[in-house]
């Protein structure tokens, strides 16, 4: 007996195994290139920290070869200064000089400053001296001259002295004077390897 024209008929899909071949492959592919981006991610990573290390290195150094400059500066005050409020040429300002927002003075051209050799190979340092004045009545450009003691405290950046007195005050009690030492403020440009430059500045005094 014959089954009905209007039963059902079942079917039952599997798949073969070429297909179950192919979705393995597909899934080993997405994952070979998520290892692949992952490994790129990761030596991108070392390699900024490594460049990091590396900048963080020259600037140290261009550091070091700036605290040479200002040793001599230091020891090349004394001559400069010595010219009062006469300027010397890319080394020395009688007055201070404008600066931008980082507080170096823009009125340098650094391209003309002497180079100082130091002993950190691959790195030049230069400086430029500002005595921290300001033009005077005497003198509106340069400030005043070094006997002009009156215009000196008035116009200049100074540090008392200091000297022991007795009479009201206690024996050996220390009272500051007029007359005070005028101070020098010192620019320091370090140019290293791979372009590292460094600004550095002090302030001293005679």
């Amino acid at each position: 007996m014959g089954q009905p024209l209007n039963t059902m008929m079942r079917t039952n899909h599997f798949s073969s195994p070429a297909q179950q071949q192919g979705s393995t492959l597909l899934i080993s592919l997405i994952a070979l290139v998520s290892m692949m981006l992952a490994g790129i991610a990761l030596m991108r990573s070392v390699d900024t920290a490594n460049v990091v290390a590396g900048n963080f290195a020259f600037k140290e150094a261009s550091l070091q070869a700036a605290d040479i400059a200002m040793e001599a500066a230091f020891t090349a005050l004394p001559g400069l200064a010595a010219t009062g409020n006469v300027p010397v040429a890319n080394q020395y300002y009688a007055v201070m000089q404008p600066v931008d927002i980082k507080g170096s003075p823009t009125s340098v051209t650094w391209s003309a400053v002497p180079v100082i050799n130091t002993s950190i190979a691959g790195y030049s340092v230069q400086y430029v001296i500002e005595r921290m004045c300001a033009g005077s009545v005497t003198d509106p450009i340069n400030g005043p001259a070094p006997g002009n003691i009156a215009e000196q405290t008035k116009y200049c950046t100074t540090l008392a002295n200091a000297g022991s007195e007795g009479g009201s005050r206690a024996t050996g009690h220390v009272t500051f004077r007029g007359n005070g030492v005028v101070y020098y403020r010192v620019t320091v440009r370090s140019t290293g390897p791979h372009n590292a430059v460094s600004m550095v500045q002090g302030t001293i005094s005679l």
